[in-house]
């Protein structure tokens, strides 16, 4: 399955399904991967170009925004939140932005990757 936000192509491992925040709530993250065998949500901003300090700021601002929106949803009590920053490709990402998501705890992925096997590595899901 796929997603396409802000020109950047967003995969993601069957069972997963995806929704936009941003334009339901009208604030947050561009997206939200939700995947019910791990119980994960994975909240996503997308970007192109090249990324600065403040661009990572900006992101990191909308996606912790994602995630109070999400705290307040009682159906998501038992997911673990996730937070992934996915880069169109078009441009490069500065070291400073890097090290600002990593303080984070924001998983930087390129377009087109599959996130949730990616994430994988890092959190423990099981499939059935």
């Amino acid at each position: 399955m796929s997603y396409h936000v802000d020109c950047c192509t967003i995969r993601c491992s069957q069972g997963s399904r995806f929704w936009a925040l941003e334009k339901n709530y009208g604030r947050g993250c561009d997206l939200v991967i939700e995947n019910d065998n791990c119980n994960l949500l994975v909240l996503v901003e997308a970007k192109r170009g090249r990324i600065t300090l403040q661009d990572a700021n900006k992101a990191v601002t909308q996606l912790i925004a994602g995630k109070e929106i999400i705290n307040g949803i009682s159906r998501y009590k038992t997911f673990k939140c996730v937070m992934a920053f996915v880069h169109c490709r078009q441009g490069r990402i500065d070291n400073e932005a890097v090290r600002f998501f990593r303080k984070h705890r924001i998983y930087v992925f390129s377009s087109n990757e599959d996130l949730i096997n990616r994430l994988r590595r890092y959190i423990r899901c099981r499939y059935d």
